[in-house]
């Protein structure tokens, strides 16, 4: 497959947004009913698979969507704090668009990509913190910060997703406050990247850095959209997180 020039997606997507978002989902609260409608209908797509694979304190559901079935593994998962729906939005309409992709290329990413690439996506992972507008889920944990007690029936459904897929890539997708700015300038921080650090010394193995010049690639991308709103997050070492 000729490889698209990276900007040439951006642009596409820029363009067809307006008129193939899912409007509904244009809010600055989502609770979990809000996107099951959405969902449905992602469901119907015959290049998307639904899956539910497990359930939050309350019992409210957690999906897996998926597209393509090539080698290199992508996982991402949104709303992990309750209060931050952006990504939940943006992914589902992303599905959307590589939906209409797959019939018409019309993200210029070629017709076979998915020969390539292995999608999962999670939306809304803390549908208990979604329903109060909060970023701690029903226990009042921060998912978050459970990656090592794994105290939440969520962290826990996430951890066992990254062993049972094994990513090559994954993505922790969060809300980006205003309040930081990007870098030390006057500008707001639109988007912040970080790849976080697994020791103290803040050590780069091989999958850090391929996160790393992932990220080069999508800020050099995005700048021609947002210049100078890109911020780099503090990779101080957590480690709970």
């Amino acid at each position: 497959m000729k490889a698209a020039h990276p900007h040439a997606p951006a642009q596409a997507i820029a363009s067809l947004w307006d008129s193939h978002h899912f409007s509904a989902l244009d809010k600055s609260h989502l609770r979990h009913a809000d996107i099951q409608p959405v969902l449905d209908e992602i469901a119907d797509y015959p290049s998307i698979t639904r899956e539910t694979i497990g359930y939050s304190c309350t019992g409210k559901s957690i999906e897996r969507l998926s597209m393509g079935s090539g080698p290199l593994i992508i996982l991402a998962w949104t709303q992990m704090h309750g209060d931050e729906p952006t990504a939940t939005a943006a992914v589902l309409d992303w599905l959307k668009l590589l939906h209409l992709n797959s019939t018409s290329n019309s993200l210029a990413l070629g017709s076979d990509w998915t020969s390539l690439v292995t999608l999962h996506i999670i939306p809304m992972l803390n549908p208990d913190g979604a329903e109060r507008d909060t970023r701690v889920n029903e226990q009042g944990i921060d998912i978050n910060r459970d990656a090592k007690q794994l105290q939440t029936p969520e962290g826990r459904l996430l951890w066992q997703q990254v062993q049972t897929l094994k990513p090559d890539v994954a993505f922790n997708l969060h809300d980006q406050n205003p309040y930081y700015s990007a870098g030390p300038t006057a500008y707001p921080a639109t988007i912040a990247f970080l790849a976080p650090a697994f020791h103290p010394d803040k050590h780069v193995d091989a999958p850090r850095l391929r996160a790393k010049q992932l990220i080069a690639c999508m800020a050099d991308t995005l700048s021609h959209w947002l210049p100078c709103h890109i911020g780099r997050y503090d990779d101080t070492y957590s480690l709970r997180s």
